[in-house]
């Protein structure tokens, strides 16, 4: 499916802010379930917390009730508080017998709700017989009900380190999960941004290289970008450019290498050496009397520097004199020598040819050995 670069580009954003949206709901999902966590193991330490309060007021009253049936003679009143604390402390253990679920503390519950049943049974015998055993034997019961509530304390503290490791072992692994996903996200996010940029900045560098190369008047280069967006229309386009353009400069090329053995053949028919050099000094054209008159070869001259020592000092001061003036220079004396002797002997016309817009100027030179009027 081809879809257009703004497309691309908004579906680019869209991902990313669903990349966002997810990292933040994920995050939110783990402080919610590390809150609810930590809410539960609170609300239920603080409410075996408070039972255990009232257990606990519940066993001091009692101990002090009992203190009284050793010191004093038994009462039907402190019979009847004894009672009523008996079947409080029952109702408090039913309740956190409920909370609990540790077997050890169940079992150590279970033992003091025992107590109290067996208590209850001789509070009944010692209030209608006065009977000195069952009230030895209900100070004994308070006693084991006071070591039973201690050893419950004791379980409840061990119990109590647990639940701190418990919410420690949640707060770390909840923080664990979310460092995994802020990795994993933080990585996604990187590969979002190298692979997104890339694609979306494809196109402009493909159509930047074939304009370099267009630059460096390269022709043989094509875009291929196959994508139907607006810049796929672009590279179509500029192909189409780019072909138009290498038609031009093959037609540019024949036209100037006709024009050059046009021009060729022109000044061979001439049957006078003829040299053209631009106003840089360098040497363009030699035809064939020229070649033979310097004894040189064209790869050896041509873009050379006319200054250079193939060329005699006559016909150096012609071209100079000519480039310096911009100007033309008519029977100029030129002497040819060849191995210290003379081989030509003449005159030497410069005629310029002026460039068009910023091209340079070049300078045409026939030499004859006749005077040109």
């Amino acid at each position: 499916m081809n879809l257009s670069l703004r497309s691309r580009l908004q579906n680019s954003f869209l991902l990313v802010v669903a990349l966002i949206l997810g990292l933040t709901f994920l995050v939110f999902n783990f402080l919610d379930n590390l809150h609810t966590g930590i809410e539960v193991v609170y609300t239920d330490v603080q409410k075996t917390a408070a039972l255990v309060d009232e257990v606990r007021l519940s066993t001091v009253s009692l101990v002090k009730y009992q203190r009284a049936l050793i010191s004093e003679k038994v009462q039907k009143e402190v019979l009847e508080k004894i009672s009523e604390l008996g079947a409080l402390m029952f109702q408090q253990l039913s309740e956190l017998d409920v909370m609990i679920h540790d077997l050890e503390t169940k079992k150590t519950i279970a033992k003091m709700m025992s107590f109290l049943e067996s208590m209850k049974l001789f509070l009944s015998r010692a209030s209608s017989s006065r009977d000195s055993n069952a009230t030895s034997t209900l100070i004994e019961l308070s006693d084991k009900i006071l070591d039973s509530f201690t050893e419950f304390q004791n379980q409840q503290f061990s119990q109590h380190e647990d639940k701190n490791r418990i919410m420690k072992q949640l707060l770390e692994e909840t923080k664990e999960e979310m460092m995994l996903v802020l990795v994993l996200g933080l990585l996604t996010t990187v590969l979002l941004g190298l692979v997104i940029p890339s694609k979306i900045s494809l196109p402009f560098k493909k159509i930047r290289d074939g304009l370099r190369e267009l630059q460096s008047c390269n022709f043989d280069v094509s875009i291929y970008y196959n994508q139907k967006d607006e810049m796929g229309d672009i590279a179509v386009e500029l192909n189409k450019l780019i072909e138009n353009l290498k038609r031009f400069e093959e037609l540019r090329t024949d036209r100037v290498a006709f024009e050059n053995r046009k021009f060729n053949t022109l000044a061979n028919l001439v049957k006078k050496p003829v040299l053209v050099a631009n106003a840089e000094g360098k040497l363009l054209y030699l035809n064939n009397m020229s070649y033979s008159l310097l004894e040189v070869q064209s790869e050896d001259v041509l873009g050379k520097d006319i200054t250079d020592n193939f060329f005699p000092s006559s016909v150096l001061h012609a071209f100079d004199l000519a480039i310096k003036r911009r100007a033309k220079i008519e029977n100029e004396e030129v002497i040819v020598m060849q191995e210290e002797k003379e081989v030509f002997k003449g005159f030497a016309n410069v005629i310029p040819v002026r460039g068009k817009d910023n091209s340079l100027d070049c300078y045409l030179m026939v030499m004859s050995q006749e005077v040109i009027i």
